[in-house]
């Protein structure tokens, strides 16, 4: 979930600034292709069952006809609805969910997306509005498809520290 900040120069959270005014929150649905780096988004008031059986609908739609589409996702309870398997058993044999452990979603490849989205357009910034804030979000995922390479996963699986 997106948060707007509230506009005060030098506030980066409402627990810093007793003036901060919260405008209303949004969620960015992103799905990432790791071969290309293309992003698929859209900006949401919410993040229901439906709104991902919606998000999901579309994506496959998006897709060439015979593409299969391998979606990761983690264990948010949004993610096993009935709406979101209504979605998948319609597309039985081309689509496929698989869910990261818990809390190990820093392995899905979208999480790397979402953090450069947090660095490059949340972090320090200020949003009029709701629509201020899809805008700007939508324009950075426009900005990395024209930009877009392919993602490079080099974590060996040896632990980071010893």
């Amino acid at each position: 979930m997106l948060q707007l900040d509230s506009g005060v120069l030098g506030c980066e959270a409402p627990v810093h600034c007793p003036d901060f005014l919260r405008r209303g929150t949004q969620d960015l649905f992103a799905a990432l292709n790791p071969h290309t780096g293309k992003v698929w988004a859209e900006c949401r008031n919410r993040h229901t069952g439906d709104d991902v059986a919606d998000f999901l609908a579309w994506l496959i739609k998006e897709q060439p006809k015979r593409r299969r589409i391998h979606v990761v996702l983690d264990n948010l309870s949004a993610h096993g609805t009935e709406a979101v398997e209504k979605v998948v058993a319609k597309h039985r044999g081309r689509v496929s969910l698989h869910n990261t452990s818990t809390h190990a979603s820093w392995l899905n490849m979208v999480e790397l997306y979402f953090a450069e989205v947090s660095r490059n357009v949340l972090r320090r910034s200020n949003f009029e509005s709701i629509p201020d804030l899809q805008e700007k979000l939508l324009a950075y995922v426009a900005w990395t498809n024209e930009n877009a390479r392919p993602y490079r996963w080099t974590y060996t699986g040896q632990p980071l520290t010893k």
